[in-house]
């Protein structure tokens, strides 16, 4: 591997690892002729151009395909080592985001280095919980990096939406969901196909992803809003009803609600519900990851990355700084 001297991270739209005259790029939204692009999940603001071939997990891949990717991915499975360069060895780890998605651990001679991608510490209907790793790098996303943003226990939430479903059932309304439509949506519909015996009726874009979810092995029971029973099950309405972020309500029937980490902190006017139920980490999940790893330094990234990187330097003394465009010496 390259010198100390010669080991840099900075972010040009995603995080980019140069090691001597290599250079290796995560979540990048650029295309860079011959650089090798490591794809943490399958959210839109994740994803490479159709142009870039990427290294993924299949369930990535798989999700990808079915939002409209042309992508050549190149499989790469959790804990198993990927050689870059002959120099770099990549092990890609659960995240806990959504299906399929990885953190990235880099080592070599020269030390570890581990960027999280999006990530969740708990334990969800449709995804096991990541574990921090050690290292002595880190950078890890902070979405949620201020003290404010401490998620209630998922039980608490999940008791809430039941409820909220059955009120809105009890004024003959029907219960619409609008979430992200891989991730959220799958876990808002298992959480119906556990505790309800509701239909769920899915939206065109939902299916799509629900399918992805099936072929490795996830069990959702759920209806295609386009099929001839979805539009009978809407018209007769005793149901739940589950589409994308900002899908339009097509009855007054739909009482919408939203499912977000930002409900902590506010429910829009157009929603009847905010649930503050995240597929990222909390504060305190960002926290004890940091912790929890022991890195020597830590690159914060997205979301509140300066106000958490303040936050490390003053209440345990760790050298970190939010990621910035500039390139950093991290091995020095």
């Amino acid at each position: 591997m390259a010198s100390r001297s010669d080991v840099e991270v900075f972010w040009d739209s995603g995080v980019l690892l140069r090691a001597g005259d290599n250079l290796v790029a995560f979540d990048s939204r650029r295309d860079r002729f011959g650089t090798s692009v490591l794809v943490s999940h399958a959210h839109i603001d994740h994803l490479p151009p159709s142009s870039v071939e990427a290294y993924a997990t299949p369930q990535t891949a798989e999700i990808a395909r079915a939002k409209g990717k042309r992508n050549r991915f190149l499989p790469i499975a959790f804990d198993k080592p990927l050689r870059l360069y002959g120099e770099l060895e990549v092990i890609p780890k659960n995240a806990g985001h959504m299906l399929g998605s990885a953190q990235f651990v880099v080592a070599s001679g020269e030390g570890v280095l581990v960027y999280t991608g999006d990530l969740n510490l708990a334990n969800t209907l449709v995804t096991k919980g990541a574990e921090p790793i050690s290292c002595d790098v880190l950078v890890i996303e902070s979405t949620y990096g201020k003290p404010f943003f401490r998620f209630p226990h998922r039980d608490e939430v999940y008791r809430d939406i039941v409820k909220w479903v059955f009120d809105v059932l009890k004024e003959e309304k029907i219960p619409t969901f609008t979430v992200y439509s891989a991730g959220k949506a799958q876990e808002i519909i298992k959480l119906i196909n556990l505790f309800l015996e509701l239909p769920v009726v899915a939206h065109e874009r939902v299916a799509r992803i629900c399918e992805a979810y099936q072929k490795f092995g996830f069990r959702l029971q759920y209806i295609p809003e386009r099929s001839e029973e979805g539009r009978e099950v809407l018209f007769r309405g005793s149901c739940v009803y589950v589409a994308p972020v900002n899908a339009p309500l097509m009855s007054s029937r739909m009482v919408r609600a939203v499912a977000t980490g930002w409900a902590v902190a506010w429910s829009p006017k157009s929603c009847s519900a905010a649930f503050p139920l995240s597929s990222h980490a909390d504060f305190s999940q960002l926290e004890r990851y940091v912790l929890e790893s022991g890195a020597k330094k830590v690159f914060t990234c997205m979301g509140y990355a300066r106000e958490f990187a303040e936050y490390l330097r003053r209440k345990h003394g760790i050298e970190a700084q939010p990621l910035r465009p500039k390139q950093q010496q991290i091995l020095s």
